[in-house]
């Protein structure tokens, strides 16, 4: 799957993961497909096997931070949602369950991504003049 993202790009992908797969042979795979490993580093007991190549980029430690993002979403679908314990059989069945979750976390999300877009609209970066000619061009008309 990696190989097929990555063939038609000139630049490294990265590919994030938990510290499960901080592991050599993924690590050292990733790197001949021409991808970035974020991987967390595990340094329970062991030494980790990301090294400084990986880990002084300020992307690896916005794609740590930002992790817990995608994650908080998986949790909401097993902890609220009904994606625990399943009790639908088929795959076409639980594919709808999924999506049908998926759309109620967003909506129960979308008012406070609309109260945390507001404040940024009051001081638009649009010039009145553009603004003016838009509206008018929907009117059909340009005032002179």
């Amino acid at each position: 799957m990696l190989h097929e993202r990555q063939k038609d790009r000139s630049r490294r992908i990265t590919v994030g993961a938990d510290k499960a797969y901080d592991t050599k042979d993924f690590v050292t795979t990733a790197r001949e497909l021409n991808v970035t490993p974020h991987v967390t580093k595990n340094d329970k007991g062991r030494c980790s096997n990301l090294d400084r190549r990986t880990t002084r980029h300020a992307g690896y430690a916005i794609s740590l931070s930002r992790r817990w993002l995608v994650e908080k979403g998986f949790g909401w679908l097993k902890q609220t949602g009904p994606l625990r314990q399943v009790k639908l059989r088929g795959l076409e069945k639980v594919d709808w369950l999924f999506v049908f979750s998926c759309a109620a976390h967003n909506l129960l999300r979308l008012p406070r991504l609309i109260a945390q877009r507001q404040p940024q609209r009051s001081g638009s970066s649009v010039p009145e003049e553009r603004l003016k000619a838009r509206n008018g061009l929907r009117q059909g008309y340009i005032e002179a």
